[in-house]
């Protein structure tokens, strides 16, 4: 780990934000999950230990979240309807939101949609997306997100060859850490549209 990402860790904890973590006394480790500095989210993990005799504790480990190049198709979907939906990963926003029934973490799946047709609008819904999560739980998406909109469902137009991005946002158990199938139908202002199954599979952890 390089003396900037040390800095920040040590000297400017005011800034930075530990979503859970977990001690295990054996060996005096606290492993916290979900870094966030700045608001931005960082780091999978940072495995602190923890000396209580001195008051004081050391970086053992840290684990940056990597992800795909921006943009980068996983996965791609070419429509009947003159369309392709490219799956470009999900991801954690460092976000918890904390229920009597348990704590569910907030996370984003990001699609893009190019349309190959006339220009028309395109409606995602978050009740038309599912996915299920590595601990068999099918879940709704809450909401859609597409240019800084945030609602159940968005009306996109798109011009031919148009690509806008469209995310999905889910609220997941905070035991959850991979995503093996996503799936969602759009509809779209088109009297020959057909409103079909997109679905991506084996998509891994996030």
């Amino acid at each position: 780990m390089n003396s900037v990402v040390q800095f920040i860790l040590l000297f400017s904890l005011a800034s930075v934000c530990f979503a859970q973590g977990e001690y295990t006394s054996k060996d005096g480790n606290l492993v916290v999950t979900d870094v966030s500095v700045d608001d931005q989210l960082l780091f999978d993990s940072v495995t602190l230990n923890l000396d209580f005799s001195s008051g004081t504790f050391s970086i053992k480990e840290v684990k940056e979240i990597t992800k795909a190049a921006p943009g980068t198709p996983l996965q791609s979907f070419e429509s009947v309807n003159g369309y392709t939906v490219d799956f470009l990963g999900c991801q954690r926003t460092g976000k918890i939101h904390n229920f009597d029934s348990g704590d569910q973490r907030v996370v984003l799946c990001d699609t893009q949609i190019t349309n190959h047709s006339i220009d028309r609008i395109i409606t995602p819904f978050d009740s038309s997306t599912r996915l299920t999560d590595n601990l068999l739980q099918d879940k709704g998406a809450l909401y859609v997100l597409s240019g800084g909109i945030r609602e159940d469902f968005i009306d996109i137009f798109l011009r031919t060859e148009q690509t806008v991005k469209v995310s999905f946002e889910f609220w997941l158990n905070i035991n959850s850490t991979s995503i093996s199938s996503l799936s969602t139908r759009f509809s779209a202002d088109d009297d020959n549209f057909v409103r079909e199954r997109i679905e991506f599979t084996n998509i891994g952890k996030f």
